[in-house]
């Protein structure tokens, strides 16, 4: 989410207008990849034209943020709104943010946002109302749209905790509310996430059962949120196009729910995610020590020298490679597997840096190994945006290791630097990553089949192999540099998708 240097520039109009709901949003509140999309892709939808507009919930940390930075401020906006959950009612109020190239509307209610965390107390847990948290919220984006004037041609709900906007506009189509006609895209960030919860909470969401049939929210005996966004919205995507193929197939990425993707895989499909190019910029990023020039060699020389001084680093040698690692710490991203591998990864020389929060227990297993290996190892469980910054630029190669990977933004932004990715041939893994060849020279990483300690260690090698020919890795280096993964081309199939619904809609 990108204030440019004029905010205020009008682009070419395309006529539509489109409203993104999501539980967060770069840079106001990020927990994940999911902000890093929504704030982005408004941006380059902004830039196509399209009238574009944001809606998350009121946190706390977006309300401090306002009143400590003072980078953007909090206007309250319409009356408060009263809502039904289930037989209790519900006081809503709204607030507007104009600081940025569009507007966003923040859905304020203090008993289920004024929180320090945002799903939950710390990374690992989950509010235990976190349904009828977004059940709320949901209902609120709905009405408050009945009410301010400004209709979307396309709500676009991201993930199960705005499930519930498809189901709601599908019970008012063809009526009186000024929603009648407005169509809904719901994209699947990660189907691992499906918003489940007993069956008898089912009574707070005040679904019409006339209109949303049973199996489209029931779920072995529970409710399934994510289930009904997939059956209720006029279509779906995911974040690349392999892994619309792998929730198709089954197995870990279809998540149990396959089957009920198969009957919407006509009007399900598969759009990589991308990344400002302007935020992640290897000549003008603020928060690097040395910016890129004319020479990838002396660039990456210097910023690795700058890693190993902030993180403490004593490598054998000034050429032995580092590694990174920026994720959860998650059994999803493999990490088991990366502690499985660690000792032979230091024993080959390497350094290891890693950067994220998740599981204790993995974070004390890292722990152990860093004591083991004083020097080689440096572990970082917050979110530090200086350091992962620091880290694109400075180490030689990022690990990848998930289990599935819906896209993957941290492969993308490594390239751009001129790191080389060794990653799972998974998800949007598979889409972005491409087998170096010593022999052609192309090629822009390393891929490994399965995740397992075996196969991370035998990409590896191959990759240490080529590290070890300094012609073969410029060449690699320039190879990854020169891939370009950006929200335009993105955007414009977004577009396409909008356009679709709403010419569907009139008809």
């Amino acid at each position: 989410m990108k204030t440019p240097i004029n905010p205020h520039k009008s682009p070419p109009e395309t006529g539509l207008k489109v409203l993104l709901a999501a539980s967060e949003a770069d840079p106001l509140i990020k927990v994940g990849g999911l902000a890093d999309v929504v704030g982005s892709l408004a941006q380059a939808l902004t830039e196509l034209g399209v009238d574009i507009r944001i809606i998350i919930p009121a946190y706390k940390a977006i309300k401090d943020k306002a009143a400590q930075e003072g980078k953007f401020s909090l206007k309250p906006v319409h009356e408060p709104i009263i809502l039904h959950l289930g037989e209790k009612l519900k006081s809503v109020s709204f607030l507007r943010i104009d600081d940025f190239p569009y507007p966003v509307y923040l859905v304020e209610d203090p008993n289920y946002f004024d929180r320090d965390g945002v799903y939950g107390a710390d990374p690992a847990s989950s509010y235990n109302d976190n349904l009828e948290r977004y059940t709320i919220f949901c209902k609120a984006v709905i009405q408050f749209l009945t009410e301010i004037g400004w209709t979307p041609d396309i709500i676009h709900a991201h993930d199960w905790h705005t499930a519930l906007i498809p189901v709601y506009l599908k019970q008012i189509r063809g009526g009186v509310s000024p929603l009648s006609y407005t169509g809904s895209l719901f994209t699947i960030h990660n189907l691992a996430y499906q918003g489940v919860s007993p069956l008898e909470k089912f009574a707070l969401l005040g679904v019409d059962t006339h209109k949303i049939a049973w199996d489209e929210y029931e779920y072995y005996g529970r409710l399934n949120l994510m289930k009904l966004g997939i059956l209720t919205a006029d279509r779906l995507n995911t974040v690349s196009p392999n892994y619309r193929d792998e929730t198709l197939a089954g197995g870990d990425a279809g998540a149990g729910l396959e089957g009920v993707l198969q009957t919407r895989r006509n009007h399900y499909h598969g759009i990589l995610n991308g990344i400002s190019h302007d935020e992640w910029s290897p000549e003008n990023d603020p928060l690097l020590p040395h910016k890129f020039q004319a020479d990838w060699e002396a660039f990456k020389s210097a910023n690795k020298k700058a890693l190993i001084k902030k993180c403490g680093l004593n490598p054998v040698s000034a050429e032995a490679p580092i590694i990174g690692l920026i994720s959860r710490l998650v059994h999803q991203k493999g990490i088991d597997v990366l502690i499985e591998t660690l000792n032979e990864i230091i024993e080959r020389g390497c350094c290891v840096v890693i950067l994220g929060s998740g599981d204790e227990d993995a974070q004390e297993c890292l722990e152990v190994k860093a004591r083991k290996y004083p020097g080689k190892i440096h572990l970082n469980f917050t979110h530090n945006t200086p350091l992962a910054h620091l880290m694109f630029a400075g180490v030689d190669m990022f690990l990848m290791p998930s289990r599935f990977e819906p896209c993957g933004l941290t492969q993308i932004i490594a390239m751009r630097f001129g790191t080389i990715p060794i990653v799972h041939n998974v998800g949007g893994l598979r889409n972005t990553v491409r087998e170096f060849d010593s022999a052609s020279g192309k090629g822009t990483g390393f891929k490994f089949a399965e995740t397992s300690s075996h196969n991370v260690l035998k990409a590896l090698d191959k990759a240490l192999n080529v590290y070890a020919d300094k012609r073969l890795w410029k060449l690699l280096v320039r190879n990854a540099a020169a891939e370009s993964f950006t929200w335009k081309k993105s955007a414009n199939r977004y577009l396409e998708l909008y356009h679709e619904i709403s010419t569907e809609l009139k008809r």
